[in-house]
């Protein structure tokens, strides 16, 4: 079946091969471009399938106007694509203001404007595809393109927000996020006067990649152009598309990093709620500083199982929070416990403070509760006095529990699985004097059996 698709910045590139594919293979094409004849061969060849008109993305007014033109005159728009834009290449200080505004009117405030006209038309039609074509820059930046990276990270935010609002009208969103591809877009760069404090920045560096050819760009845009077609052919909306082996990887390295620094942000985001224990500022301090070194290995992340006391990776102290759980936790052994906590030791946790005894006390609980009960640390880093620590608490559920927040309960033979997040401050003697955990205490009931609603 033939759909009718509604295509803005259709003059080259991405938006021009859509055009070129869809008309060949029998759709009809509403098309915007900023040249008046530059879609004149393929109005000759494909007739009134192909409905063209000039629109400038930045005049939000004819934005306007033009998408009611459109629905008007073509009726249904089965996809509409969102394709115009542009780049600015230099350091944030040397764009001008007028640049600045600019590429937000056309990038951003062009795209949003052309999305706002189409969805009461959508709405009314019972729903539609939309694409914007964002990029790569949506979800990573580049020294020397902030302003780029702006409207993209802008528009992909937008986009976001507008899926959700709009679902149940049956209208659905993707981001296209193209790698660097073969569309001319580094010919059409706007380029701001160089400064040449920056020449020996990172600025500079991708000024002289991009002008050296030292950039190799292996995207193929007609494959882009295809894949984009493939999809609205398979049914499938992702909300996000990535395209292109750089774009994917570097998207995925960007997501990891992110995820990571968030991971070790849990005790500072846990401190502020009501109720919660705080870190103390040195601990916090410490947090810091181990989010920010470099030592951490990768076999730390990538490793599948749980860390050998004997790893010689770690160092004394990381080895001994290791044994801490096999030999003293997992297993009961309160003389091994006393030799590597301190009798002032204090935990901070989610349903506040544990002393020593408690803590000794609710490790006896667990033992006690599940059968074949491990202890077990994924991953540690060590920084000054601290050590952070993935912790993995498992075991069968088939003995009555009696120490938890909700009174005793009956077990149903699952086998639990505690996920926690620890960092401990050893004092000047070695020994553990204190800790903050962070773990879903909820999540924990719920896998007992406790019904529980958020």
């Amino acid at each position: 079946m033939s759909l009718t698709w509604f295509i803005t910045g259709a003059s080259s590139g991405i938006g021009r091969l859509l055009t070129e594919r869809l008309l060949e293979r029998g759709d009809r094409v509403a098309a915007t471009v900023r040249r008046p004849n530059a879609l004149d061969d393929l109005s000759s060849a494909y007739g009134d399938r192909l409905w063209i008109e000039t629109l400038e993305l930045s005049d939000t007014e004819s934005v306007r106007t033009v998408t009611n033109q459109v629905f008007s005159n073509l009726g249904r728009i089965d996809v509409l694509v969102s394709n115009a834009g542009y780049g600015v290449l230099g350091a944030a200080e040397e764009v001008n203001d007028r640049q600045v505004h600019d590429i937000i009117q056309t990038n951003l405030i062009g795209s949003i404007a052309l999305i706002r006209a189409a969805l009461p038309h959508m709405r009314a039609q019972g729903g539609g595809r939309i694409l914007q074509v964002s990029s790569e820059g949506g979800q990573i930046a580049y020294p020397g393109f902030s302003l780029y990276h702006a409207t993209k990270w802008g528009i992909e935010g937008f986009v976001e927000a507008v899926a959700q609002e709009v679902a149940p009208f049956g209208i659905e969103f993707t981001l296209v996020q193209p790698g660097p591809t073969s569309t001319g877009f580094a010919a059409g760069l706007v380029r701001p006067d160089p400064k040449q404090v920056y020449e020996a920045t990172p600025v500079g560096e991708v000024r002289r990649g991009i002008d050296s050819g030292a950039f190799v760009i292996t995207g193929d845009a007609t494959k882009v152009a295809e894949r984009m077609i493939e999809m609205i052919e398979g049914g499938q909306a992702p909300l996000r598309l990535t395209l292109g082996t750089s774009a994917f990887k570097r998207i995925q390295s960007a997501l990891t990093q992110r995820l990571d620094a968030l991971k070790a942000q849990a005790f500072i985001a846990q401190s502020v709620e009501s109720g919660s224990p705080a870190p103390s500022s040195s601990a916090a301090a410490a947090l810091a500083a181990i989010t920010a070194t470099d030592e951490k290995l990768p076999h730390e992340i990538t490793m599948p199982g749980f860390i050998s006391p004997d790893d010689q990776h770690y160092d004394e102290r990381a080895r001994a929070l290791i044994r801490i759980g096999r030999e003293a936790i997992a297993v009961e052994n309160n003389d091994a416990l006393d030799a590597y906590f301190a009798d002032d030791f204090v935990l901070h946790g989610p349903t506040g403070d544990v002393s020593f005894p408690e803590l000794k006390s609710f490790f006896a609980a667990m033992r006690q509760t599940f059968t074949g009960f491990i202890c077990e640390r994924r991953e540690i880093i060590t920084k000054g006095d601290f050590a952070a620590a993935l912790t993995t608490m498992s075991g069968t559920f088939d003995k009555r529990f009696e120490a938890t927040p909700v009174g005793p309960i009956e077990p149903n033979g699952v086998v639990m699985t505690l996920e926690l997040v620890n960092l401990f401050r050893f004092n000047k003697e070695g020994k553990l004097v204190e800790e903050w955990v962070q773990y879903d205490n909820f999540g924990f009931l719920q896998q007992l059996g406790v019904k529980l609603t958020r």
